[in-house]
């Protein structure tokens, strides 16, 4: 693995090599246009800008496709992130309405002095009913 300097290093004399790339084929296009007579140098020049334009559109579309497929990921996950808070919430949820059916029976049996067999009816009635309502 490369340390962080010789990769700093790497990349300057990257970037070097590509600047003398570039000039040396500039310099190379100017010879051969000097060369071309007025027509061709037109002909080649206008075809040179059409290319770029072409690429720079090819690019253009490349970015927006990659944008459009970022913007559905987030969506996505926003979605998901939603679906799972939507989840915590219907679990916290009951969760407290078993607490609260728990403390109700323990008033139920403690207070008022009600059989066993009779909560347990009571309480597996309210289960049911409240597992019909959340479907």
């Amino acid at each position: 693995m490369l340390k962080d300097f010789e990769y700093q290093n790497f990349l300057f004399l990257f970037l070097e090599l590509e600047e003398e790339l570039e000039a040396q084929i500039r310099a190379e296009e100017e010879s051969m246009l000097s060369m071309m007579n007025p027509e061709e140098r037109e002909e080649y020049i206008r075809a040179r800008n059409e290319e770029r334009a072409r690429q720079r559109l090819i690019a253009e579309r490349e970015r927006e496709k990659r944008e459009e497929e970022l913007q559905a990921a987030l969506a996505e996950t926003k979605r998901m992130a939603a679906l799972r808070a939507a989840e915590i919430m219907a679990k916290e949820l009951q969760k407290r309405s078993t607490n609260s059916m728990y403390a109700e029976l323990k008033d139920l049996v403690t207070e008022q002095k009600v059989s066993r067999a009779f909560t347990y009816s009571y309480f597996s009635l309210l289960q049911f009913l409240s597992s019909d309502s959340t479907e």
